[in-house]
């Protein structure tokens, strides 16, 4: 359980199936370049604990429906996560044809420490309408997310998360996987892993989802 663990056991010696988990999409992409996940003697899952990009543009449209601009601000080490939001936003409309309607435009910024923050955040709200929280280092650090809410609800923005702490700190709604859930889907993945031979990990994201709301940051927003 969790990126430190990870590390000391596929580095561990032996042909046992290994379950990775509660791992953050970052923090499995800088495991991905060891020798014992790139060439495995054993098999190897991942359960992510980060919600994909495509449940994150669907939850912002069913909050927000018609409103297609959603800006990021980000840290140097998430492009994967900015590569994955944009190619979801471009196979939108071929997955969801019944609510296709305008096409998605993702606003991003790179913000590599706290001073460019602000800078960042001023060159993104005003081109989108809503603003994602990414599972990264700005999304993570106390400090940065607060400024990054603040600056939202000066501009009368919305934000999306990945957390409860978000939620209850102002973002207006979060996709959360329950605890309960996460066991479950984990216990079925190890399940799977006892009658699999070795090779590529087999990677999950969450498979159910909860919603967390902030019904005061609402009526603020209207």
């Amino acid at each position: 359980v969790g990126p430190k663990a990870a590390r000391a056991v596929v580095q561990r010696a032996g042909t046992e199936p290994v379950l990775l988990a509660l791992l953050g999409k970052l923090e499995y992409e800088a495991l991905r370049s060891l020798p014992a996940l790139q060439q495995p003697g054993r098999p190897i899952g991942v359960l992510l604990r980060d919600p994909e990009a495509v449940e994150q543009l669907n939850l912002i449209d069913t909050v927000l429906p018609g409103r297609r601009r959603v800006g990021v601000v980000t840290s140097p080490q998430a492009d994967v996560l900015l590569r994955e939001l944009t190619a979801a936003a471009l196979a939108w409309p071929g997955r969801h044809p019944g609510r296709s309607g305008r096409p998605w435009a993702i606003a991003s910024a790179e913000a590599p420490d706290a001073n460019s923050l602000t800078a960042a955040l001023q060159s993104v709200l005003p081109a989108c309408d809503a603003l994602l929280v990414l599972p990264d280092a700005i999304g993570s650090n106390p400090a940065s997310a607060l400024a990054l809410l603040q600056a939202a609800a000066a501009a009368n923005q919305p934000v999306f998360a990945t957390s409860d702490a978000m939620v209850r700190a102002g973002a207006l709604a979060a996709l959360v996987p329950p605890t309960a859930q996460l066991a479950e889907q984990a216990h079925e993945l190890a399940m799977r892993l006892k009658r699999a031979p070795p090779g590529p990990p087999v990677v999950e994201a969450p498979k159910r989802l909860a919603v967390r709301t902030n019904p005061h940051v609402a009526q603020r927003l209207g």
